[in-house]
């Protein structure tokens, strides 16, 4: 990535990769602008442009003259519409201002959509009751942007110039004179490269708390029995170390870059080492990360993705131990809903069975009964006789 530093705001500057480091004095003596005429003025905008039918021509640039009939009686605003509708219009603009002042304050202003002398507007036939003046433009040379370059003159139709610094697009903004460098831009790339432990260190982190041992809950973590997740933790760490292939030079893996292995898993960073990696290697930090076609080299960023996409895509290791778990849980489902149906049936018959041998005690107690009132009513026959 490039730095660019222009100075005190006259221009904006951007730049490809591969843009050579490098410093230039930019001067705008000129930015490039619309060319423009201005009517004589009108009471109103219905004021009539023309007492008999005329031909208004004129011609943008290069191309043919173009040829307007205004009918008698055409109004300021009509002549306007006429201009920007017509189906040949090449590129120019009529509209209808206002000075607010005097007794003819409205003017119609013909304007070039493009800037540059390669949209001069030439008019070849006027209407004798509105004669256009220039108000922009009035000499050769004043619609194009004028910059000089390290003591070279370049002239341009358009502020926005890609072809005067290879690899650069500037955007003029203001007159005057600016410097501007091109660096490499550093401090992103340290940020990017942070960034990217912190998000290792995340992962690995939330790994271990799901795989520890809980004493005050008595209880073992989510991820403590999945061993595939733990090999999936490994196997980032080992990334680091691994040099890439086809790699040569100073920045082969990680700890080239000042990368450390903590106690606890986690990684940590030498700042030291990586400004100084970044500074004196830049390009090669680059193809580190990037990679390069030329040289069948795969970059860093692509073998992270390739085997994070390994583990999280849809046949990965954590959707695979999502399935496994989900049909862990859909067999103990089936095998409580089994069960139930068992207790179910279990139930149906204690209750019938209940049901008659509660019937029987009744009949039971009531045969007793019976039985009890024929004892008494003998016992009693006996005592009389």
């Amino acid at each position: 990535m490039l730095l660019l530093k222009p100075e005190k705001n006259l221009i904006n500057a951007s730049a490809v990769d591969g843009t050579k480091i490098d410093s230039h004095s930019i001067s705008v003596s000129q930015l490039a602008s619309k060319h423009s005429f201005q009517s004589s003025g009108f009471a109103s905008k219905t004021g009539f442009v023309t007492a008999e039918t005329k031909t208004f021509s004129y011609t943008i640039g290069n191309s043919d003259p173009i040829e307007i009939s205004v009918n008698q009686g055409t109004t300021l605003s009509g002549f306007a519409d006429l201009i920007n509708n017509d189906e040949n219009n090449p590129g120019v603009t009529a509209s209808i201002i206002d000075k607010g002042s005097g007794d003819t304050p409205f003017h119609l202003v013909l304007t070039a959509n493009e800037t540059g002398e390669d949209n001069r507007i030439e008019i070849n036939s006027q209407l004798e009751d509105i004669l256009m003046e220039h108000i922009n433009g009035n000499s050769i040379g004043d619609l194009n942007a004028k910059v000089i370059l390290n003591n070279i003159t370049y002239e341009r139709p358009s502020n926005t110039i890609n072809d005067v610094i290879k690899g650069v697009t500037l955007s003029l903004k203001k007159t005057g004179v600016s410097s501007l460098t091109i660096n490499k831009e550093t401090s992103s790339i340290k940020e990017d490269i942070i960034g990217l432990i912190t998000c290792m260190n995340e992962i690995i982190t939330e790994i271990d708390a799901n795989d520890d041992y809980d004493e005050e809950t008595d209880t073992w973590g989510s991820l403590s029995k999945i061993s595939s997740i733990k090999v999936a933790k490994n196997s980032i760490i080992t990334i680091m170390g691994t040099p890439i292939n086809n790699m040569q030079g100073a920045i082969t893996n990680f700890y080239d870059l000042g990368f450390e292995i903590d106690r606890d898993g986690t990684v940590k960073i030498d700042e030291k080492i990586l400004d100084e990696k970044i500074v004196s290697n830049f390009d090669s930090i680059s193809e580190f990360f990037s990679g390069n076609i030329d040289n069948n080299i795969i970059g860093m960023a692509e073998i992270l993705k390739d085997k994070i996409n390994e583990i999280t895509n849809y046949s990965g290791i954590i959707n695979n131990e999502k399935n496994s778990a989900q049909t862990k849980i859909d067999r103990i489902n089936e095998q409580i809903d089994k069960e139930t149906e068992k207790l179910n049936k279990r139930y149906e018959i204690m209750t019938k069975q209940f049901v008659e041998l509660d019937s029987f005690m009744k009949k039971m107690e009531s045969q007793t009964n019976y039985v009890t009132q024929m004892f008494n009513s003998m016992q009693s026959s006996s005592k009389d006789s």
